[in-house]
């Protein structure tokens, strides 16, 4: 497996810690947490950048009133 760190990728939305993104196999790229091991697959028909896009969505903040 080739796993590289993008500069894209945001951290990890449970531990702060910074992610890697990799080809899983021939239709599948992951993006995973260095340290905690959370991560979010995406498959290569969409391109790596799908999976670098789902790791990199979060939820807004909604302020209490």
């Amino acid at each position: 497996m080739n796993k590289m760190v993008d500069p894209d990728l945001k951290r990890c939305p449970f531990c702060g810690s910074n992610a890697r993104v990799y080809a899983e196999n021939k239709i599948t790229f992951v993006v995973e947490c260095n340290l905690c091991g959370a991560k979010v697959t995406g498959y290569s028909k969409y391109g790596k950048e799908y999976a670098i896009q789902r790791w990199n969505h979060r939820v807004k903040e909604v302020k209490n009133q």
